[in-house]
């Protein structure tokens, strides 16, 4: 299938998008839904299809549905593998999933991207580091042990910038 009208599907994103702003998420969702159909699935229109994909992941955030959160970003990152925005918000989904393996991998790899150039605001890295401490200390428990999401773990494990550093992140 091929773009049937860049401009449109440009027009539903945004509405999207000032849906989104508004807190009103399923109207939000029902724009980049219809956003996406108008895109088609041509390569030409895979970093707009990501874009659109990567702010359905922050509605599915913001609703609390962490599989759709985690699914929508995934796709994203399949069409642009260097989206940021929608690996930190899958990270935050697989948080709160407790899927630490996808977690800790997802962390490292923005870290390291950070490393190399400013991908992530302060407060996202300070909250990235956080969750990756957490879902490393949560991996060498037993599952019986872990019953905590990694962000409470998070608050109370102090500085975690130091144990980011003693844990090689």
């Amino acid at each position: 299938m091929t773009v049937v009208d860049e401009s449109e599907a440009e027009k539903a994103k945004a509405r999207g998008n000032e849906c989104f702003k508004a807190g009103k998420f399923s109207a939000a969702l029902a724009q980049y839904d219809e956003a996406l159909r108008l895109y088609g699935r041509g390569q030409e229109t895979s970093a707009s299809r990501s874009k659109v994909l990567g702010n359905m992941a922050a509605v599915f955030l913001k609703l609390g549905d962490y599989e759709r959160t985690d699914a929508a970003a995934s796709e994203a990152l399949g069409l642009d593998p260097s989206f940021h925005k929608a690996r930190f918000r899958r990270a935050q989904a697989r948080n709160k999933q407790e899927d630490w393996e996808g977690l800790d991998s997802d962390a490292n790899f923005l870290i390291r991207a950070n490393r190399e150039a400013q991908v992530l605001t302060s407060s996202e890295l300070s909250a990235l580091t956080k969750l990756a401490v957490t879902a490393r200390r949560s991996k060498a428990k037993p599952a019986s042990q872990v019953n905590k999401p990694a962000a409470a773990a998070a608050e109370s494990a102090g500085n975690s910038g130091d144990e980011a550093a003693r844990l090689g992140l």
